[in-house]
């Protein structure tokens, strides 16, 4: 073995820190009444509402909460494919980073106010990171075992 404590390994151990990027876009989230779509655009437009919404459920059920009496429920990673892509992610195997894009036209108020409360309900999840190392032999074993 070389060197001491935690950071000890095999000389023919390799040790690869793993990472995931998601980057989603959300555009087409606006109210099918003003964007006169129609067609696929409309479903497409529906389709992602949902997946807001799924997402919205999974983000309260993970907000940090005030009140001791009321438990933590469980989030709905199924209710939607984007809240399952993004299940790990939320699950403390990574950061999360929002970006919220809004109007300062007074036209779109509303739709700019609820991005903004949509973000910030998200900004109340709390699940520390966890940071997972690999480890591999060089001929592609898996790490671990044998003493």
């Amino acid at each position: 073995l070389t060197g001491s404590g935690p950071f000890s390994r095999r000389p023919t151990e390799v040790r690869q820190l793993l990472s995931k990027i998601s980057l989603i876009d959300l555009a087409g989230s606006e109210r099918a009444s003003l964007t006169q779509n129609s067609g696929s655009a409309l479903r497409d437009g529906a389709r992602i509402n949902q997946s807001l919404l799924a997402l919205a459920n999974c983000i309260d059920a993970l907000c940090v909460k005030t009140n001791i009496a009321t438990p933590r429920k469980k989030p709905p990673y199924r209710d939607s494919k984007l809240t399952l892509m993004l299940k790990s992610s939320l699950t403390s195997e990574g950061l999360v980073a929002m970006i919220a894009n809004v109007h300062p036209g007074r036209m779109h108020f509303e739709d700019s106010n609820n991005t903004l409360e949509y973000a910030r309900r998200a900004s109340t999840v709390r699940n520390p990171a966890q940071r997972r190392l690999s480890r591999t032999t060089p001929n592609g074993g898996g790490g671990g075992g044998g003493g």
